[in-house]
């Protein structure tokens, strides 16, 4: 059987006021979930607000606890200095973040 013939079986099995019904249900539904979708997404965008600010505290974080590891090994003033920079700013961004 081709695809033509059982497309012809499903048609000639459902009349048109049938096949009408359904699809403004559908539509409907489709605007339905669309607003749902677009509610959700609003929603994400709120509770995603500050996560490039989170993810710059944790990378300043990550780098103050390597640079006073490597202070510690090396034990280089001037390092000491450059990790409590990125250590200050992990900990000002932390703030603001919560």
């Amino acid at each position: 059987m081709t695809f033509g013939v059982l497309l012809r079986l499903v048609a000639s099995s459902y009349n048109s006021a049938h096949v009408q019904g359904q699809v403004k249900k559908y539509d409907k539904e489709k605007a339905d979930i669309k607003k749902q979708a677009e509610g959700y997404q609003k929603e994400y965008d709120a509770l995603n607000f500050r996560d490039d600010q989170f993810d710059m505290n944790e990378a300043c974080l990550s780098v103050a606890i390597a640079l006073f590891g490597i202070t510690a090994l090396t034990k280089k003033r001037w390092l000491l200095g450059l990790a409590s920079i990125f250590m200050f700013f992990g900990c000002c961004s932390a703030w603001r973040v919560s």
